[in-house]
């Protein structure tokens, strides 16, 4: 299949393919500032752990760039402001905090203005070249646990549009599909954004994988029927005590399949465990526009005098964890920072 790439970084702008037009269209947004980045990404024109870290490496590059200052503390405050809005464009997602702390964290030592523009630049190349190496190391350890004859069942987006271009959970089946294994995959619709519906099924029909879509609501049939082997999903945070948040519907996941005697995976970049969050509790929990589950397809679906919840993350507890599939390999909690 041709490589799906969600961003690439190209003379001086970073170009963002549109997840909220697909599967019907292509639409590349082109982003020549920093509010272009994060209106793309409070819109979920771009979405996943991963691709948002990248993504706010870029968004501060573009940032940096755009001031015209010699002022070594003038140009600090600029960026450190900036910083804020990145973080708060997507606050349930940790991977923005830590890409921000790691790239803002080592400017103070560096001279020149032009020395720490030119350093948040090669971070930000840095960091997605890193991001799809990470990708490969996951998959090689996660396709050990699949068999030939099985039926994944996965939630949400968690392939080569969730990250740099190859993916987590999705990246897993991939790889066991690649290395000969035949397989089956279960794809939940994943409302209300229908990341699994529009992004996923989009993902494994150009892979060649046979694939299955649900409803949401469909999942406990399909286990109680033994039509599922495991579940692999990707997460948004993980505290230290293995609590991890994830798309709205994977905690329920995790209460069948261990209902059921399913093993439930979590696969995801080390980068992501928060060990100063004990456990999930301290999460936020991220609750978007209502219209985002009244309207369907730009049709209303619902009566306007109701009151509606869009909560887009859950906490999943983590004695409902079989292991986190890790590019350190297959690990479980307690976590500590020597990953």
């Amino acid at each position: 299949m041709p490589e799906i790439y969600p961003l690439e970084w190209s003379n001086e702008r970073l170009k963002i393919l549109d997840q909220t037009k697909l599967p019907k269209e292509q639409a590349v947004i082109i982003a020549n500032n920093y509010v272009d980045v994060l209106d793309s990404i409070k819109s979920m024109s771009i979405r996943g752990g991963s691709v948002l870290s990248i993504a706010a490496a870029y968004a501060l590059t573009l940032a940096a760039k755009s001031v015209s200052t010699n002022d070594v503390q003038k140009f600090l405050e600029y960026l450190e402001n900036i910083t804020y809005e990145i973080i708060n464009s997507r606050p349930s997602m940790s991977s923005l905090l830590k890409v921000i702390d790691k790239i803002f964290g080592k400017l103070s030592s560096l001279s020149t203005v032009q020395e720490m523009k030119d350093f948040v630049q090669s971070e930000a190349e840095k960091i997605h070249k890193e991001d799809l190496s990470i990708n490969y190391r996951i998959a090689n350890f996660g396709e050990n646990l699949i068999s030939t004859g099985q039926t994944i069942l996965t939630h949400g987006n968690t392939g080569a549009l969730a990250t740099s271009g190859y993916g987590t959970a999705l990246g897993i089946i991939r790889k066991a599909y690649e290395s000969g294994k035949k397989i089956n995959v279960i794809v939940t619709e994943t409302r209300p954004f229908l990341h699994g519906a529009r992004l996923t099924t989009w993902e494994l029909v150009q892979l060649g994988i046979p694939t299955n879509l649900i409803v949401d609501s469909a999942a406990g049939y399909m286990m109680v029927n033994k039509k599922i082997d495991s579940i692999i999903v990707g997460a948004q945070r993980i505290a230290k005590n293995g609590d991890f948040a994830n798309e709205i519907g994977t905690y329920s996941l995790s209460v069948i399949a261990q209902n059921n005697n399913i093993p439930f995976y979590v696969a995801a970049p080390t980068s992501i465990i928060d060990t100063e969050s004990l456990d999930g509790s301290s999460f936020p929990i991220e609750e978007r526009n209502r219209e985002e589950v009244i309207n369907f397809n730009d049709s209303e679906i619902s009566p306007k005098a109701i009151s509606v919840s869009n909560i887009t993350t859950d906490i999943t507890p983590c004695e409902n964890i079989s292991g986190f599939i890790t590019e350190s390999g297959i690990i479980y909690p307690p976590f500590n920072n020597t990953y």
